[in-house]
């Protein structure tokens, strides 16, 4: 299986300036249905650069590495490690510097 890393990250910044971030849903053919989070490179509280990677995911042809869109701190995760997630769905929120 081949890992790559997500560049193109979907996050939507809400009124109170915390980043939402996405899975990507523009990955077809890998799966419609969307796929398992593998595991978080980083946990709840931890510091993260903007473009590092978080997590990563598996797809059922290819497993994926998702970078942060900013640098802050991660303040809530969504989809714990082993769940499956639908594409598009939110899986984390980080509070920018």
């Amino acid at each position: 299986m081949t890992t790559k890393t997500y560049r193109v990250v979907r996050y939507e910044r809400p009124d109170d300036g915390r980043v939402a971030v996405y899975m990507p849903d523009d990955l077809r053919p890998a799966s419609d249905a969307g796929g398992t989070l593998s595991s978080w490179f980083r946990r709840v509280g931890d510091r993260v650069e903007m473009h590092e990677p978080i997590l990563e995911a598996a797809y059922e042809h290819v497993d994926l590495q998702m970078p942060t869109p900013v640098a802050g701190t991660i303040v809530e995760i969504n989809v714990q490690a082993g769940e499956r997630f639908a594409n598009g769905q939110q899986v984390a929120v980080v509070q920018p510097d």
